[in-house]
């Protein structure tokens, strides 16, 4: 159990507990004076709970796309078509629903996976993009490998710091995967995380 708070003052900031879901809170501090207390943040545009679920975020994705769906329909009906629609389709739906996405990706369920799914396949129905654009896996997965590069290759990344060392190989091989060392996951929570997903996903 943890609590977090905004660095811009107290005007401007709001404390939370974060717990892992299946554990009841036994005791609580008492509020912090002049820091509203609160179950949920948006933090940098993604939205989270004290539970670090990610519910939260997939909604407003949804509702944003109910939004840009509606001026997409309206700008249709004014003559917008082919690729001009498809980039302005794309500038608003897809790219709010990638947006930092390997900060969420590993704590949705699969139900709200599904959600965005439909959103896309609703877009490629309606001929607000191609029918052959890209399903939801695949276009995360450029930006989980992009970020995964910058953090192996780049000292100075922020989250450099938490790979874990590299192997240790005595004999000279071809080098396959990233080359570091694993080890076993200490929950299934926390299999969730980013780095955690791409240090196994990138064995195979």
């Amino acid at each position: 159990m943890k609590s977090t708070t905004s660095p811009n003052g107290p005007n401007k900031s709001y404390e939370m507990i974060i717990h892992h879901p299946s554990k009841k809170i036994t005791s609580v501090p008492p509020p912090l004076e002049k820091i509203t207390r609160t179950h949920e943040l948006t933090v940098l545009g993604v939205s989270f709970n004290s539970t670090l679920s990610f519910s939260p975020h997939t909604q407003n994705l949804t509702a944003k796309a109910a939004t840009s769906l509606y001026a997409l329909k309206t700008l249709k009906a004014h003559g917008l078509q082919g690729r001009a629609l498809w980039d302005v389709t794309h500038a608003t739906v897809v790219s709010q629903i990638t947006y930092a996405s390997p900060s969420w990706r590993g704590f949705i369920k699969a139900e709200e996976i599904a959600r965005l799914n439909a959103i896309l396949s609703k877009t490629r129905r309606f001929g607000y993009l191609p029918t052959d654009f890209l399903p939801l896996d695949d276009l995360l997965d450029p930006s989980d490998e992009s970020l995964f590069t910058s953090t192996r290759y780049s000292s100075q990344h922020v989250l450099h710091q938490f790979l874990p060392p590299p192997k240790q190989i005595s004999y000279n091989l071809h080098s396959r995967g990233h080359g570091l060392t694993l080890s076993a996951i200490p929950s299934e929570f926390m299999r969730k995380n980013f780095l955690y997903h791409m240090l196994y996903s990138d064995t195979y």
